[in-house]
């Protein structure tokens, strides 16, 4: 048992100061749950690097033009800054697995299509990745957006109904982007997830119609296929969440 490991651990003597910790923990074979976890943790070097970042950027922030500036504000300024970068990373982690996997899949795709292409020259790009005939020969434009379900806006819907907060953002994608890709000759589809890993309907539609076309190209089963997608999407989708609580330590 964990625990009993636990407890032996701690009634154990304390070891002299040059002790190697690494050969210590070698030779603890009788606690092979703890003696894991300590080869885990112990093997990765220390560094600084993020909280030199994080001194670096507020010295920045607070320069000779805004010394007045509260440190409240500071860190506000400070945890905005992070939060966009994480957002914008893993976002762009999403779009690149789905590519990806279309290409596994011998689908032809571009990625950030649509800047400038309509009528009105709009800067907006519908496509995080475009799909050559999906839709009857016709072009699908894959967007990919991720939202929480505890924003105030969606917490009492999604409190009640599974999805609730991932079908808020399908709608306001097809809102921001049917007219223009409608215009272009290409399908709206919205992949939405929330940040627990739900995805949207939509979304599901496509991984699904996906997992079909790799099975068939690698030989596998379709279901092995649609689990190999969501397995990696939602890994890359908790490692951006947990490294954003984690930059939140840093700020706070």
């Amino acid at each position: 048992m964990a625990e009993d490991e636990l407890e032996a651990y701690l009634v154990c003597p304390d070891e002299a100061k040059e002790t190697d910790i690494l050969m210590w923990w070698k030779t603890k074979s009788t606690w092979p749950k703890l003696q894991l976890m300590a080869r885990q943790y112990l093997a990765v070097p220390a560094t600084s690097a993020g909280v030199e970042r994080l001194f670096s950027k507020a010295s920045l922030a607070h320069g000779d033009l805004a010394k007045a500036m509260k440190e409240e504000t500071l860190s506000f300024a400070l945890f905005a800054s992070y939060t966009a970068r994480q957002c914008t990373n893993r976002h762009n982690h999403l779009r690149d697995i789905v590519a990806d996997f279309c290409r596994q899949a011998h689908l032809s795709v571009r990625v950030e299509a649509g800047y400038g292409l309509s009528s009105d020259h709009s800067n907006t790009r519908p496509a995080d990745v475009l799909v050559q005939g999906w839709d009857r020969g016709s072009p699908a434009a894959l967007d990919i957006t991720v939202t929480s379900p505890l924003t105030p806006a969606t917490l009492r819907d999604a409190s009640s109904t599974a999805g609730a907060a991932a079908y808020a953002a399908e709608c306001r994608k097809h809102t921001a982007n049917d007219a223009k890709c409608q215009e272009l000759g290409w399908a709206c589809i919205p992949l939405a997830v929330e940040t627990f890993g739900n995805w949207g309907m939509e979304a599901q539609g496509v991984f699904s119609r996906l997992a079909s076309a790799l099975g068939m190209h690698q030989g596998t089963s379709k279901s092995w296929a649609l689990h190999t997608i969501y397995s990696c999407l939602n890994m890359s989708l908790v490692r951006s969440v947990a490294r954003s609580i984690l930059g939140r330590s840093y700020v706070v």
